[in-house]
Protein backbone atom coordinates (compact mmCIF):
# COMPACT_ATOMS: atom_id res chain seq x y z
CA UNK A 1 0.00 0.00 0.00
CA UNK A 2 1.64 3.25 -1.17
CA UNK A 3 -0.07 6.64 -0.78
CA UNK A 4 -3.38 4.84 -0.36
CA UNK A 5 -2.92 2.79 -3.55
CA UNK A 6 -2.45 -0.98 -3.44
CA UNK A 7 0.17 -2.23 -5.90
CA UNK A 8 1.44 -5.68 -6.78
CA UNK A 9 4.53 -6.49 -8.81
CA UNK A 10 5.05 -9.53 -10.99
CA UNK A 11 7.46 -11.13 -8.52
CA UNK A 12 4.86 -11.02 -5.74
CA UNK A 13 2.23 -12.60 -7.97
CA UNK A 14 4.58 -15.37 -9.07
CA UNK A 15 5.50 -16.21 -5.48
CA UNK A 16 1.95 -16.29 -4.12
CA UNK A 17 -0.43 -18.85 -5.67
CA UNK A 18 -3.34 -17.48 -3.63
CA UNK A 19 -2.91 -14.05 -5.25
CA UNK A 20 -3.08 -15.69 -8.67
CA UNK A 21 -6.22 -17.60 -7.62
CA UNK A 22 -7.97 -14.42 -6.45
CA UNK A 23 -7.03 -12.60 -9.64
CA UNK A 24 -8.09 -15.43 -11.94
CA UNK A 25 -11.49 -15.93 -10.32
CA UNK A 26 -12.46 -12.26 -10.66
CA UNK A 27 -14.64 -12.41 -13.77
CA UNK A 28 -16.09 -8.95 -13.24
CA UNK A 29 -19.64 -7.71 -12.83
CA UNK A 30 -19.35 -6.93 -9.11
CA UNK A 31 -17.81 -3.46 -9.45
CA UNK A 32 -19.06 -0.79 -11.90
CA UNK A 33 -16.57 -0.21 -14.69
CA UNK A 34 -15.25 -3.76 -14.76
CA UNK A 35 -17.95 -5.86 -16.44
CA UNK A 36 -15.66 -8.67 -17.60
CA UNK A 37 -13.04 -8.72 -14.85
CA UNK A 38 -10.17 -7.50 -16.99
CA UNK A 39 -9.38 -4.69 -14.54
CA UNK A 40 -9.66 -6.99 -11.50
CA UNK A 41 -11.39 -4.33 -9.39
CA UNK A 42 -12.95 -6.81 -6.98
CA UNK A 43 -9.73 -8.81 -6.60
CA UNK A 44 -7.86 -5.66 -5.62
CA UNK A 45 -10.52 -4.85 -3.07
CA UNK A 46 -9.96 -8.27 -1.54
CA UNK A 47 -6.21 -7.60 -1.51
CA UNK A 48 -6.90 -4.29 0.23
CA UNK A 49 -8.97 -6.19 2.80
CA UNK A 50 -6.01 -8.49 3.50
CA UNK A 51 -3.73 -5.47 3.90
CA UNK A 52 -5.99 -3.63 6.34
CA UNK A 53 -6.71 -6.80 8.28
CA UNK A 54 -3.16 -8.10 8.57
CA UNK A 55 -0.51 -5.46 7.97
CA UNK A 56 1.50 -4.28 10.96
CA UNK A 57 1.36 -0.65 9.81
CA UNK A 58 -2.40 -0.66 9.16
CA UNK A 59 -4.82 1.09 11.53
CA UNK A 60 -6.23 -2.07 13.20
CA UNK A 61 -2.81 -3.37 14.28
CA UNK A 62 -1.58 0.05 15.39
CA UNK A 63 -4.68 0.65 17.49
CA UNK A 64 -5.26 -2.78 19.00
CA UNK A 65 -8.57 -3.52 17.29
CA UNK A 66 -10.16 -6.88 17.99
CA UNK A 67 -10.69 -9.43 15.21
CA UNK A 68 -14.30 -8.33 14.78
CA UNK A 69 -13.39 -4.64 14.82
CA UNK A 70 -10.52 -5.09 12.38
CA UNK A 71 -12.77 -7.09 10.03
CA UNK A 72 -15.37 -4.33 9.97
CA UNK A 73 -12.67 -1.71 9.44
CA UNK A 74 -11.04 -3.68 6.61
CA UNK A 75 -14.38 -4.27 4.87
CA UNK A 76 -15.22 -0.57 5.04
CA UNK A 77 -11.82 0.69 3.91
CA UNK A 78 -11.59 -1.88 1.11
CA UNK A 79 -15.09 -0.85 -0.02
CA UNK A 80 -16.43 -4.39 0.04
CA UNK A 81 -20.05 -5.29 0.71
CA UNK A 82 -21.07 -5.21 4.38
CA UNK A 83 -21.80 -8.94 4.31
CA UNK A 84 -18.34 -9.81 2.99
CA UNK A 85 -16.55 -12.70 4.68
CA UNK A 86 -13.13 -13.99 3.56
CA UNK A 87 -13.28 -17.45 2.01
CA UNK A 88 -10.65 -20.16 2.37
CA UNK A 89 -8.44 -18.69 -0.37
CA UNK A 90 -8.41 -15.23 1.19
CA UNK A 91 -7.86 -16.73 4.66
CA UNK A 92 -4.89 -18.69 3.31
CA UNK A 93 -3.47 -15.49 1.82
CA UNK A 94 -3.94 -13.72 5.16
CA UNK A 95 -2.05 -16.44 7.02
CA UNK A 96 0.71 -16.33 4.43
CA UNK A 97 0.86 -12.53 4.61
CA UNK A 98 1.21 -12.52 8.40
CA UNK A 99 3.77 -15.34 8.35
CA UNK A 100 5.99 -13.52 5.87
CA UNK A 101 5.54 -9.95 7.12
CA UNK A 102 5.35 -10.25 10.90
CA UNK A 103 8.62 -10.85 12.71
CA UNK A 104 8.46 -12.13 16.31
CA UNK A 105 9.12 -8.56 17.47
CA UNK A 106 6.24 -7.17 15.42
CA UNK A 107 3.95 -9.90 16.74
CA UNK A 108 4.93 -9.00 20.30
CA UNK A 109 4.27 -5.30 19.68
CA UNK A 110 0.93 -6.08 18.07
CA UNK A 111 -0.06 -8.17 21.10
CA UNK A 112 1.02 -5.48 23.58
CA UNK A 113 -0.92 -2.80 21.71
CA UNK A 114 -3.99 -5.02 21.81
CA UNK A 115 -3.50 -5.51 25.57
CA UNK A 116 -3.53 -1.74 26.06
CA UNK A 117 -6.70 -1.44 23.98
CA UNK A 118 -8.32 -4.26 25.94
CA UNK A 119 -7.31 -2.63 29.24
CA UNK A 120 -9.08 0.53 28.15
CA UNK A 121 -12.28 -1.37 27.41
CA UNK A 122 -12.11 -3.28 30.71
CA UNK A 123 -11.57 -0.07 32.66
CA UNK A 124 -14.56 1.49 30.91
CA UNK A 125 -16.77 -1.46 31.89
CA UNK A 126 -15.57 -1.42 35.50
CA UNK A 127 -16.16 2.32 35.78
CA UNK A 128 -19.67 1.90 34.38
CA UNK A 129 -20.44 -0.78 36.98
CA UNK A 130 -18.86 1.31 39.72
CA UNK A 131 -20.84 4.41 38.77
CA UNK A 132 -24.06 2.42 38.52
CA UNK A 133 -23.59 1.06 42.04
CA UNK A 134 -22.48 4.37 43.53
CA UNK A 135 -25.56 6.13 42.09
CA UNK A 136 -27.83 4.04 44.32
CA UNK A 137 -29.36 6.05 47.20
CA UNK A 138 -28.06 3.58 49.79
CA UNK A 139 -25.62 0.71 49.66
CA UNK A 140 -25.97 -2.72 51.22
CA UNK A 141 -22.97 -4.56 52.65
CA UNK A 142 -22.77 -6.65 49.46
CA UNK A 143 -22.88 -3.52 47.29
CA UNK A 144 -20.11 -1.91 49.34
CA UNK A 145 -18.03 -5.04 48.77
CA UNK A 146 -18.77 -4.70 45.04
CA UNK A 147 -17.48 -1.14 45.08
CA UNK A 148 -14.30 -2.23 46.85
CA UNK A 149 -13.85 -5.03 44.31
CA UNK A 150 -14.23 -2.61 41.39
CA UNK A 151 -11.71 -0.26 42.98
CA UNK A 152 -9.21 -3.09 43.46
CA UNK A 153 -9.64 -4.15 39.84
CA UNK A 154 -8.90 -0.61 38.64
CA UNK A 155 -5.82 -0.41 40.88
CA UNK A 156 -4.55 -3.78 39.62
CA UNK A 157 -4.85 -2.67 36.00
CA UNK A 158 -3.17 0.67 36.71
CA UNK A 159 -0.36 -1.11 38.58
CA UNK A 160 0.39 -3.35 35.58
CA UNK A 161 0.52 -0.49 33.08
CA UNK A 162 4.12 0.66 33.78
CA UNK A 163 5.48 -2.85 33.19
CA UNK A 164 3.47 -3.15 29.98
CA UNK A 165 4.72 0.25 28.79
CA UNK A 166 8.30 -0.81 29.50
CA UNK A 167 7.85 -4.02 27.48
CA UNK A 168 6.35 -2.07 24.59
CA UNK A 169 9.21 0.44 24.59
CA UNK A 170 11.76 -2.37 24.64
CA UNK A 171 10.02 -4.11 21.76
CA UNK A 172 9.81 -0.87 19.77
CA UNK A 173 13.55 -0.26 20.31
CA UNK A 174 14.32 -3.80 19.19
CA UNK A 175 12.18 -3.34 16.08
CA UNK A 176 14.01 -0.11 15.26
CA UNK A 177 17.35 -1.96 15.46
CA UNK A 178 16.01 -4.79 13.30
CA UNK A 179 14.85 -2.35 10.63
CA UNK A 180 18.26 -0.66 10.63
CA UNK A 181 19.91 -4.03 10.07
CA UNK A 182 17.54 -4.71 7.17
CA UNK A 183 18.39 -1.30 5.72
CA UNK A 184 22.09 -2.12 5.87
CA UNK A 185 21.53 -5.51 4.24
CA UNK A 186 19.56 -3.86 1.43
CA UNK A 187 22.34 -1.39 0.78
CA UNK A 188 21.53 1.45 3.13
CA UNK A 189 24.37 3.41 4.67
CA UNK A 190 23.17 3.79 8.25
CA UNK A 191 24.41 1.16 10.68
CA UNK A 192 22.68 0.32 13.95
CA UNK A 193 24.76 0.82 17.07
CA UNK A 194 24.92 -2.93 17.62
CA UNK A 195 26.70 -3.32 14.25
CA UNK A 196 29.06 -0.36 14.62
CA UNK A 197 32.59 -1.62 15.45
CA UNK A 198 33.33 1.71 17.16
CA UNK A 199 30.77 0.74 19.79
CA UNK A 200 32.28 -2.69 20.43
CA UNK A 201 33.02 -3.56 24.03
CA UNK A 202 36.69 -4.16 24.65
CA UNK A 203 37.56 -7.19 26.76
Amino acid sequence: MTDGVLTLNKEEIALHPNIKKILSRDRGGKIPGDPDGRLKYYAFREFAYVYFKCDFEAFPAQNGLSDIESHKYAVREARLEDTYQPDDIVKALMLQYEKESLSPTKRAIKTLIRVFALNEKVVEKIEQNLTSTMDLPTLTRDQINEVLTYQKQLIDIATNVPAQVKKLREAMSLLEEEEKVIQVIRGGEEKPESMDPDNAIEN
